[in-house]
């Protein structure tokens, strides 16, 4: 079905309201004829609905029968996202990304991985058994880089090791679903932002920093990521004034400095990184920490917060000058104190926008839900993949091949 006349009318329905037989021939520039024969069969497949008579604020001076409204049928299609991080999230939406489910499981891939790949199949057949419509497909995201000799780019300090990623994959692709698609954690976390509020279609470009500190980036509609670590990440930028080392080898990157796990490295008395891999439950438990320490206003981690705010607007500011995004997303974290953080950023871009002189002014957010975004931003994938004007696999910039 993709690439034909049925998709790129889904297309335009999924970014209005609803659209008439005639406003669709103009867009796709085909004949009337052709579009209307292609939304009866539609109608007869459950594809799109007939909503009613448009408004005639919205015809304008169009006389004769008023047009009816065709609108994606939110019950023709739905897809399933699911997050590995230190918690399992899973998502489910309509045909017009609306959030219908959402479920978390406890990540417990180091001690039971053939009880935790259970686990998820299950939830997923559980989420799927009292849906009508066509299971569109499955996304399924998690974080770290593909080696070279790996199949699976999944990171083994959430999956346990890279067999439990090819078990996870191969009980996933046994479901009932047309299309299995991995991708990485940050990639997806702009796709979730432009499904939570549709007004920023409007934007050509959107960053999303993630915990972690990968950038998702949408640029032009398009999701862009390097081409040899699959996602553009910031974490190994060099900061000024950081002369911490690095486990990438290097000295002075970010991630030493403006992570969670690097100051809670520091809280404990390390530098950061010489603890060793953590397993997941002191992984979660850093985070719970990390968070509670912040709204208790811990006098250390306000310090490293603070430090941490001015070496990630250092790196932001670079990037802005290049991609000008219209807006940006930050961690929740960097809000909880708004003085030391999300403040720190916002007046850091005040300054550049006033020194610039060129009207640039970027608009500073809030991840909208923090970590869940992730199995929203997968389940969203298969529908951008779909019938989406953001295409994440086509990926153009100098740091990717299509």
């Amino acid at each position: 079905m993709r690439g034909s006349t049925k998709v790129e009318i889904l297309k335009l329905l999924r970014l209005h309201e609803g659209l008439s037989r005639a406003d669709l021939a103009e867009a796709l520039k085909m004949n009337r004829g052709n579009i209307s024969r292609s939304i009866t069969q539609m109608l007869e497949d459950g594809w799109v609905i007939e909503s009613g008579i448009q408004p005639d604020e919205a015809r304008g001076t169009q006389r004769g029968q008023p047009p009816t409204r065709i609108e994606v049928h939110s019950k023709a299609f739905y897809a399933v996202g699911l997050s590995i991080a230190d918690e399992i999230a899973l998502s489910m939406v309509n045909a017009k990304g609306e959030e219908i489910e959402r479920r978390r499981l406890e990540n417990i891939f180091d001690k039971n991985p053939e009880w935790m790949i259970n686990q998820i199949v299950q939830s997923i057949q559980s989420m799927c058994q009292s849906k009508s419509g066509r299971p569109l497909g499955l996304g399924l995201v998690s974080s770290g880089n593909m080696s070279k000799d790996a199949e699976y780019f999944f990171d083994n300090h959430y999956l346990g090791s890279s067999e439990n990623s090819k078990l996870l994959l191969e009980a996933l692709h046994k479901l009932n679903f047309s299309e299995v698609v991995p991708e990485l954690i940050g990639n997806v976390f702009p796709l979730a932002e432009v499904q939570r509020d549709a007004y920023l279609r409007k934007y050509k470009t959107i960053f999303c920093l993630t915990d972690k500190l990968d950038l998702g980036l949408l640029w032009e509609g398009r999701m862009v990521t390097c081409h040899d670590t699959k996602r553009f990440s910031i974490k190994h930028v060099k900061v000024k004034n950081n002369t911490q080392p690095c486990f990438c080898g290097k000295a002075g990157c970010l991630i030493t400095i403006a992570s969670i796990w690097s100051m809670m490295d520091r809280l404990h008395g390390y530098q950061p990184g010489t603890r060793g891999e953590s397993d997941l439950a002191s992984a979660s438990r850093d985070r719970e920490d990390f968070y509670r320490y912040l709204q208790q206003g811990e006098g250390r981690i306000k310090a490293m917060v603070s430090i941490a705010s001015d070496a990630i607007y250092e790196v932001l500011e670079n990037l802005m000058a290049v991609f000008q995004p219209e807006v940006v997303f930050i961690p929740d974290w960097l809000n909880l104190i708004p003085e030391y953080g999300v403040q720190k950023i916002q007046q850091g871009i005040d300054e550049y926008a006033q020194m610039s002189k060129s009207g640039y002014h970027p608009k500073i957010s809030v991840q909208s839900s923090g970590h869940a975004q992730a199995s929203l931003g997968a389940a969203i994938l298969i529908l951008e993949r779909h019938f989406g004007q953001i295409s994440p696999y086509k990926r153009d910039s100098e740091w990717a091949d299509d």
